[in-house]
């Protein structure tokens, strides 16, 4: 009954008007807040659509909020409910249903997909008791139990209608979209498994604003994806994203063959290849000078990070498996066009990140890929070059070489400030910094200490015998040598 009935104040607040009622936002929040799974659901799909009409600040205003992520706990009091779900910001509230304990599909939905299936002798289970409807019992069962499938469904739904300016941190949303599409379970979730795998190319083909999201939610991802197995899996969904869902466009045949004109060239020569031959190509991605010299300055960052003393086998393989992910995500998942670039800064720190980060790294594959990252930079860096004009013939390289010690500066300095920081995506004990030992630690490596070590008397009774040992076997190879002598003279007497 509290199902339909919330589900009726939804409906009641979509045909209302041009603004919903601020009672019936507050008793959707407050059902969403705490109540069954099966209520829980319904507000949440309820509150996804008015979010979609209104947004998300408007929601938060009506619930006791400034619109802008801050909401007063006293206007929900009234209402059954935990007070700070309630009056949380709508985007943490979906964020927290996709980890909400009846995040899981409902059993009692499930017997009773099952029995409407069951009452149909050409669906369901066969006479062996193989289910198949194709997964429909299970989808059923989840539209109407899962609080988290409506909360993520909402999420896409905001990420693609509204973009960036529907949420506080559109990164870190995106990103817990994508953590949860690798960890969901197909087989008993399977309508959030289909929504997720849709969305992410309908995300990363669409305008350059919404491609952006995509490009700032991979160095989250990985990341989160760096503190188990499974790292790769997550670099080649990116750079699937980012390359094979992006929008097809007109490109140079070979870019390479535009970035190599300079000064010294003909203007036959120029026209000839600023009228190259177009073939079809991803775009740019977006944002994508900020991306790889992000993804590069965070490889670079655990390389310098000293290896921790107490780092296990498997921490350490994670470790380099981080760094290869890091690098095949900056190789192949970054298409730069440095002649649309405005990032001049971002392409620099790269151009630095790489050579120092390919110095340090011994693992074949990522050093493979860091080289092709390091031709994609510098292949952009001479198209931003030739776009600006901005190559002399003076003293550019003094100038240069002071702009380049400048850059290593800078970088080695932020990427060593991040080899400190907890942000790094790896674990504290992994290839970090030495851990500083306890009180306990010391005193007990102390306490081994003395057992091993014998007393002075000892050391110094050992150091005599074996200063005597070596006279002694020095006697004694001296009486073998003479007696050898002495045989052979003897033979050859004989």
């Amino acid at each position: 009954m509290r199902k339909e009935a919330i589900t009726c104040c939804g409906l009641l607040c979509v045909v209302n008007g041009a603004k919903p009622s601020a009672e019936c936002v507050k008793i959707l929040r407050a059902a969403l807040a705490k109540d069954a799974a099966t209520v829980k659901c319904a507000a949440a799909k309820a509150l996804g659509d008015l979010a979609l009409i209104f947004g998300p600040a408007t929601l938060d205003a009506l619930n006791g909020g400034d619109g802008n992520g801050a909401a007063g706990a006293e206007d929900s009091s009234d209402f059954d409910g935990d007070d700070d779900d309630a009056a949380a910001p709508l985007e943490r509230a979906f964020l927290s249903a996709l980890d909400d304990a009846d995040a899981a599909v409902d059993a009692a939905a499930v017997a009773a997909a099952e029995e409407r299936y069951s009452s149909n002798p050409s669906l369901g289970d066969d006479d062996l008791g193989v289910d198949v409807s194709g997964g429909k019992i299970a989808a059923e069962a989840e539209a109407e139990s899962c609080v988290g499938t409506a909360a993520a469904e909402a999420l896409a739904k905001l990420c693609l209608r509204r973009g960036a300016a529907a949420f506080a941190s559109a990164p870190a949303v995106v990103s817990k979209l994508l953590r949860t599409y690798f960890a969901v379970d197909a087989r008993s979730r399977p309508r959030l498994a289909q929504c997720l795998a849709v969305f992410f190319p309908a995300l990363a083909s669409g305008p350059e604003d919404r491609r952006r999201l995509v490009s700032d939610a991979a160095l989250p991802t990985l990341r989160a994806a760096a503190k188990q197995k499974g790292v790769a899996k997550v670099a080649n969904y990116l750079v699937h994203l980012l390359t094979a869902c992006a929008p097809v466009v007109e490109m140079a045949a070979s870019i390479a063959a535009t970035a190599a004109v300079s000064d010294d060239v003909t203007e036959d020569t120029t026209s000839t290849s600023a009228s190259a031959k177009t073939a079809p190509g991803p775009a740019a991605t977006a944002r994508g000078e900020v991306l790889i010299a992000s993804l590069l300055k965070e490889a670079l960052a655990v390389t310098l990070r000293p290896t921790s003393l107490y780092a296990t086998t498997a921490e350490k393989t994670l470790s380099k498996a981080y760094v290869g992910a890091l690098a095949k995500v900056a190789a192949h998942g970054c298409v730069l066009d440095g002649r649309a670039s405005s990032e001049r800064t971002a392409l620099a720190h790269a151009s630095v990140a790489v050579k120092l980060c390919a110095a340090r790294v011994a693992e074949k594959t990522a050093a493979k890929d860091l080289n092709v990252a390091s031709t994609n930079v510098a292949r952009a860096m001479k198209q931003l070059l030739f776009a600006a004009d901005e190559e002399t013939e003076d003293d550019a390289t003094t100038t240069a070489e002071d702009a380049e010690e400048a850059t290593t500066a800078a970088v080695m300095a932020e990427c060593e400030a991040l080899s400190r920081s907890r942000e790094l995506g790896v674990a504290d004990g992994v290839s970090g910094v030495a851990l500083i030992p306890t009180t306990k630690a010391v005193k007990a490596a102390d306490a081994k200490e003395k057992e091993t070590t014998p007393p002075p008397e000892e050391i110094d009774a050992t150091e005599e015998e074996e200063e005597e040992e070596p006279a002694a076997a020095k006697g004694k190879a001296g009486r073998a040598a003479r007696g050898s002598r002495a045989a052979l003279k003897e033979n050859f007497a004989r």
